[in-house]
């Protein structure tokens, strides 16, 4: 009689076993957004524009010939004097001449140093004096001289930009004649004739620099910057979103023709797994921050993933996988 009651319930739990549901159902999808935390990255943007326009320009405002004179000098010559019995006697009276001549300029050359944007105007005299004394006709007189202009750029608020002139310049060779015995230098002649010039430039460069219409460059970068990169093409095709926040200004340099502002742009950065996310909408250009961010990059990338697009990329590696059997420490192979 026990025997035959263990063998019904073995019999039992048997049909039991083989007749239990062993369907599994996949976990419920879950369409929750995911709040990503917000953190900005760091990208530098930096910007160059050809100066080649200033150079042409201060070539139209400055005139090749700065000035000419034709002028009757008094004391071309000091008159010479000796002491004798504790006075001053004049031996050669003042000797007059008339004054010739014209200064001229070169080409004028732009480069860098640093901040500083360098203004090379290279300048030739060429003087006669006539009739000295009534005793030599003529005689020819040239000197050169480089005046430099030193340019410190800098940005308003408002990204237009503002310029601080200094300009000076010195003979390297002083226009001047021998004449018995003495020197006759027209260099503080050549002077007075160029201080208008040097304050013109201080008016006309600033100028000239404005027009090189910096802000209306930062502002179209600015506003492209809204924009969607193609990270990867296919399989899965992904997208980085960057929507601009905050624009730093770290400086410029000048080199080779080109002026180079270092800007560093802070952006919230996303990345989409699927096609293309929709551009952010632009705003408008934030004033100008003063930071030395120019040349740094920090990313933060969360990544949004359209399931239709990672499903299949995800399956695909999945049955690969399948394959070959999973080796479970104290279970052994198991194929899944």
């Amino acid at each position: 009689m026990g025997a035959a009651l263990a063998v019904l319930a073995a019999a039992i739990a048997a049909i039991l076993f083989w007749s239990r549901d062993t369907t599994v159902e996949p976990p419920p999808r879950v369409n929750d957004s995911v709040e990503a935390p917000k953190q900005a990255s760091l990208i530098a943007v930096p910007i160059e524009t050809d100066v080649a326009a200033l150079s042409q320009a201060l070539e139209r405002a400055i005139p090749r010939t700065l000035w000419t004179i034709d002028q009757h000098f008094d004391k071309c010559v000091a008159a010479k004097r000796v002491r004798l019995f504790k006075k001053d006697l004049k031996v050669t009276p003042h000797i007059g001449c008339n004054v010739i001549g014209t200064v001229t300029r070169g080409a004028i050359r732009l480069r860098g140093q640093g901040e500083d944007i360098i203004v090379d105007i290279p300048i030739h005299a060429n003087i006669s004096a006539r009739n000295v004394g009534g005793v030599l006709k003529g005689e020819t007189a040239t000197g050169d001289a480089v005046a430099h202009a030193r340019i410190r750029l800098t940005l308003r608020e408002d990204w237009t930009p503002a310029a601080t002139v200094k300009l000076a310049y010195d003979w390297t060779t002083p226009p001047g004649i021998d004449f018995l015995g003495q020197r006759i230098t027209f260099a503080d002649k050549a002077d007075e004739k160029l201080q208008p010039i040097v304050r013109e430039l201080e008016q006309t460069l600033p100028r000239e620099i404005a027009k090189l219409d910096v802000r209306a460059k930062v502002s179209d970068a600015w506003r492209q910057s809204f924009t969607s990169l193609l990270l990867n093409e296919e399989n899965p095709t992904v997208w980085m979103r960057v929507t601009p926040q905050q624009l730093s200004y770290g400086g410029y340099s000048l080199s080779g023709g080109r002026l180079r502002l270092k800007l560093g742009m802070e952006a919230g950065t996303e990345t989409f797994v699927g096609p293309r996310p929709q551009d952010p909408k632009p705003t408008p250009l934030p004033p100008l921050v003063r930071e030395a961010k120019g040349e740094q990059l920090r990313f933060f990338i969360p990544v949004i993933a359209d399931y239709a697009q990672l499903e299949p990329v995800v399956l695909k590696a999945l049955t690969k996988r399948s394959q070959r059997p999973f080796d479970l420490p104290g279970i052994g192979p198991v194929t899944a």
